[in-house]
């Protein structure tokens, strides 16, 4: 199942300008085996233009994507996750 995200993009992806209004990247991600698989990131087309250091912000959205979406341990039975769910 794919999923977006919205990522914004740090400041000093930009270096040296100064950022005014931030800009984000559109990711499009999938979980597969339990690991994240970013299938598609989408850029403005002003932000294509002044956007430095593709592979360093490539890992940052993976790691910002697999930091808020890490996948249920299969450990668990699904039953009694869906009652625990509301107190984690």
């Amino acid at each position: 199942m794919t999923q977006l995200f919205a990522y914004r993009i740090p400041d000093k992806f930009f270096a040296p300008h100064k950022v005014v209004k931030p800009f984000f990247a559109r990711v499009t991600y999938s979980i597969v085996n339990d690991e994240v698989k970013i299938e598609e990131v989408s850029f403005s087309e002003t932000a294509i233009k002044y956007v430095r250091m593709c592979d360093q912000l490539m890992a940052d959205i993976r790691a910002t994507i697999e930091g808020k979406v890490k996948p249920v341990s299969n450990n668990i039975h699904p039953t009694v996750m869906s009652a625990i769910a509301p107190y984690i």
